[in-house]
């Protein structure tokens, strides 16, 4: 009697859930619906809730009450009204058990998909692919699935029947795919499955692009410079390629090998605009700005109405500490109306260099809208204290209304900021202990207060938050490294020290500091080979004095001290008031 009654109450309702209020779900901004984007659909619940429900159809053998199709499937819909996501899923897979509807099989798959169920979600989308087997889509969901249950047989058999049914060239299919795949968390399984796919297309040059491309996103440098490799000798004036290969090289260090190649390349096509962009863009990559510059020079003289070169060039100088050639660039992108609040922004920070902080300010004022209008107002305060008015500037920064947590946080991390550099690390440090009262475990606040703590020699507060970062966020590569370089530098908890960068420096190889700190602590063990090789590194990463002051301590207590001098005067050239190496040219009376 009950079930009968809650059925007649369903009916009724089912006519209405269109115009119910709407439940908001937030959906990741990665997950799209397009084959070649992504293995997630790109509507939320509140638009499947607008969506039709057809009940009804054609039922199994097994099934042929129809009640019991309704039932299910306004049961469900009523759970997603009420965020009972469990429910909802529950009363879908019934109702695909009894329905041979497809359009139902696809919204099960989806719903189950937002409510997280991977076993809901699979057999949802297993049933769908048996009602519509001559489409593709279902068996794209099966392989996503199958991988994030880490069967990988499966997944990649999943995949061979999604790709031939999408009757598409393979320079299509192959990116689309190895896209799809490439937004898994789980990096290590969806290798393995993209391993298994595309060793079945051994002879397909777009494969062996399209694994290369894979495998350089998930930091298998060896084996994707291999698959370019093998696509370069079947085709060797191929450009895509040509860049992908320079890529790989940059991000294993390589960097005069890819620069030489891509040279190599745009010698053979000087008229290609498209080449030239990509090679003055990896140049840029490479901090090799100056050579960079000269490319986009060239560009701009082929095509002087191009903004995007303009922009870039822009942005160049003002890498460079080129101001006043930045600035002429920034005011053609006015004058041709194009990235007007970019422009307007990047002109106050100019200003700000040159220290015409009322220039600076009257810039940041005009940026009223867009992604850098919050930008641009936090700075304005920053540029405020710089004046010497740090009251006015926090008076300033309380104008800004707090809409969102993130903004929350920024505003209190200013404030901290002005007060740090008013020489008031401790009225700072309070600032941010009371904005971890209203935001608990935030990494930036407690990760910031590390960082001021490490100048007032608050080495136990520092290494409190950093741990309580770490333990958290076992993988946050910054909180590992500043722990660990700050043990190295600041104790004599060396094998300590050398646990936290190593951990920081398998999640970021490539990142000079880290690499510069693995350097470091190798020195502080005793180990200056090991040391030295590490520095050099670091310092071809990136040119920086502190890493000079670093390598040129090391060479010289290690007894090379000729060489010694001439990496401290290389420091002195990048920045000649880098504290620690004035400190540490004052400790070897250089």
């Amino acid at each position: 009697m009950i079930r009968t009654l809650l059925l007649w109450v369903m009916v009724s309702l089912f006519f209405t859930l269109a115009s119910c209020d709407k439940v908001s779900y937030t959906t990741d901004k990665n997950k799209k619906a397009a084959d070649e984007k992504s293995s997630e659909p790109a509507k939320n619940l509140d638009s499947l809730a607008k969506e039709k429900v057809k009940i009804g159809g054609k039922f199994s053998d097994k099934h042929k009450n129809q009640s019991d199709l309704m039932y299910n499937v306004l049961a469900a819909e009523i759970a997603g009204q009420q965020r009972d996501l469990d429910d909802a899923v529950k009363f879908y897979l019934q109702a695909i058990k009894i329905s041979k509807d497809k359009k139902l099989a696809k919204r099960a798959t989806r719903i189950s998909l937002y409510a997280k169920n991977i076993d809901g979600a699979l057999e949802a989308s297993r049933r769908w692919s048996v009602l519509e087997p001559g489409v593709s889509e279902p068996y794209r969901y099966v392989a996503v699935l199958l991988l994030r249950k880490e069967k990988i047989k499966e997944s990649v058999e999943a995949l061979n029947r999604y790709h031939k049914l999408l009757k598409k060239p393979n320079k299509v299919t192959f990116p689309a795919i190895a896209r799809m795949f490439a937004l898994e968390k789980d990096k290590k399984t969806a290798y393995e499955v993209m391993r298994r796919f595309f060793a079945q297309f051994p002879t397909d040059n777009e494969a062996l692009f399209a694994f290369s491309r894979f495998a350089l996103h998930v930091k298998k440098y060896d084996v994707a410079l291999w698959q370019v490799n093998l696509a370069l000798k079947k085709k060797p004036d191929w450009s895509e390629a040509s860049l992908l290969r320079a890529r790989i090289l940059i991000s294993m260090g390589k960097k005069e090998q890819a620069l030489k190649s891509m040279r190599a390349v745009l010698k053979a096509k000087k008229n290609s605009r498209k080449l030239r962009i990509s090679y003055a863009r990896l140049l840029t990559e490479a901090k090799r700005y100056k050579e960079a510059r000269r490319q986009f020079e060239i560009l701009l003289k082929q095509k002087p109405s191009d903004t995007k070169v303009i922009y870039a060039l822009a942005l160049l100088a003002l890498e460079n500490k080129q101001y006043s050639v930045s600035e002429i660039y920034f005011k053609k992108m006015l004058k041709k109306r194009a990235r007007i609040q970019e422009a307007r922004y990047h002109l106050g920070l100019i200003y700000e260099k040159l220290k015409r902080y009322d220039t600076a300010i009257a810039w940041l004022s005009k940026v009223k809208e867009g992604d850098r209008a919050i930008d641009a107002h936090l700075k304005i305060v920053t540029i405020m204290s710089r004046k010497g008015d740090v009251e006015a500037a926090r008076r300033f920064l309380y104008q800004l209304k707090s809409r969102t947590k993130n903004l929350e946080v920024r505003k209190f991390l200013t404030e901290a900021d002005i007060l740090h550099r008013a020489k008031r690390t401790d009225d700072a440090i309070e600032i941010i202990r009371n904005a971890l009262d209203t935001n608990p475990g935030n990494v930036d606040l407690l990760y910031a207060r590390a960082m001021m703590a490490e100048k007032v020699s608050r080495l136990d507060l520092l290494e409190s938050d950093l741990k309580k970062i770490i333990k958290e966020h076992p993988k946050h590569a910054q909180a590992l490294n500043a722990l660990g370089y700050t043990l190295a530098d600041r104790t004599t908890r060396f094998k300590e020290a050398y646990k936290y960068i190593k951990l920081a420096m398998e999640l970021s190889p490539d990142q000079a500091a880290i690499v510069d700190s693995m350097g470091w602590v190798q020195y502080r063990l005793g180990n200056y080979d090991v040391a030295v090789k590490h520095l050099r590194r670091a310092l071809d990463l990136d040119s920086n004095a502190e890493i000079a002051a670093h390598l040129g301590e090391v060479l010289w207590v290690n007894g090379n001290k000729s060489e010694a001098i001439k990496v401290w005067d290389r420091g002195k050239k990048i920045d000649k008031s880098n504290k620690v190496l004035k400190s540490t040219l004052k400790r070897f009376r250089q």
